[in-house]
C-alpha cells in the first residue's frame, strides 16, 4: 500500500514537471522537485519507523 501511494505521488509530480517545462516555468518545476524530495524522505522515514516498531514487538 505504501509503495503504491509513493509511486502515485512520484508519477503525478513528474507529469506536473513536464507540463511546467512546456510552459517554460523552470523555477516552479525546481520548487516542485524539492517538494517531491521532501515528501519522499518524509514517507520513507515514516515507513522506517513503522518497521522498527514492528521488529521491537516481534523481538521482546
Amino acid at each position: 500500500m505504501f509503495f503504491i501511494y509513493a509511486s502515485y505521488i512520484i508519477c503525478y509530480c513528474f507529469h506536473f514537471i513536464k507540463i511546467c517545462s512546456k510552459n517554460k516555468t523552470s523555477n516552479l518545476s525546481l520548487m516542485l522537485l524539492l517538494l517531491l524530495l521532501k515528501i519522499k524522505s518524509f514517507l520513507f522515514e515514516q515507513h522506517g519507523n513503522n518497521k522498527n516498531h514492528e521488529s521491537r514487538r516481534s523481538n521482546p
